[in-house]
């Protein structure tokens, strides 16, 4: 399974260091749509290296923070949805691949959800995941998902965690009792130091696709865009301060249940020894 992961250089639109800013309607639009065009291009230069699964940051269709402008969140996203949807699904075919493309969507009832899109091989949507654990001012404007479906690939069985479902152990803790191979994350805050004990703990590769800030560097406790295997280690990493896109192969998904038996093991082992 050869993954390519799709890191954006986020604009000004993501300036969070600015609470002060504010943007008119023609504005946030300008910006919007050169992130989304950023990372319509990212896709077709991957799908050019005849990879089996592209995946996107989170959110690359973002309208910025509600409280910076007028207009309804909603509205500003439903106004160019289908550019977005028609151009992924478009590339997905074109390439003969699956992308996993993070972005807000707009439902009915005018209720917006922050999500990821899976589209087939033949451009079809066929899965969708909508984030859990909303962060900040989401759930000011946002509506959270209420489960963890998993997505039954033909590589193996595969979980979506977007950003913030990261931070909590009951989520990859929730597909890894569904037998998940794979957990991919769309994100702007990828952590290593807490995604490298979700993979351990449950036995399970995890893949992200980081997002470098507006205004500085990836930086702190912040990593790059990662893949991560079942024993906890990083297989690969990108840069901290620039867009890029970020390949690896994992030859079989499935091999993690043998990373998860051992675990098993030495849980059983412990429980002996407890009882003694």
């Amino acid at each position: 399974m050869k993954l390519a992961l799709i890191q954006e250089k986020q604009n000004k639109l993501y300036s969070f260091n600015q609470p002060d800013l504010r943007f008119t309607k023609d504005q946030i639009m300008e910006l919007q749509k050169e992130m989304i065009d950023q990372n319509l291009k990212m896709i077709q230069r991957a799908i050019s290296h005849n990879v089996d699964l592209v995946l996107t940051s989170e959110a690359i269709n973002f309208v910025g923070n509600p409280y910076r402008y007028q207009e309804k969140p909603y509205d500003l996203v439903v106004s160019s949805q289908d550019y977005l949807l028609e151009a992924c699904a478009k590339l997905a075919k074109q390439g003969k691949t699956y992308l996993v493309v993070g972005m807000l969507l707009a439902k009915e009832h005018q209720q917006l959800s922050n999500s990821a899109v899976v589209f087939n091989k033949n451009g079809q949507i066929c899965f969708a995941y909508d984030k859990v654990f909303l962060a900040g001012d989401e759930n000011d404007y946002l509506r959270p998902g209420s489960h963890f479906p998993i997505w039954d690939s033909e590589f193996g069985k595969v979980g979506i965690a977007i950003c913030y479902d990261m931070q909590f152990p009951e989520t990859i803790r929730a597909y890894a009792k569904q037998g998940a191979d794979l957990i991919l994350c769309p994100t702007w805050g990828w952590e290593n130091i807490y995604a490298r004990c979700r993979a351990y703990e449950n036995g399970i590769y995890l893949a992200s696709a980081m997002a470098v800030p507006f205004y500085k560097d990836i930086i702190d406790l912040r990593s790059p865009s990662e893949v991560i295997g079942p024993d906890g280690q990083v297989l690969a990493c990108a840069g901290n301060s620039s867009k890029e896109i970020l390949f690896y192969q994992i030859n079989d998904i499935r091999d993690c249940k043998r990373q998860r038996e051992l675990r098993q093991v030495m849980i059983a082992k412990w429980q002996s020894f407890s009882k003694k």
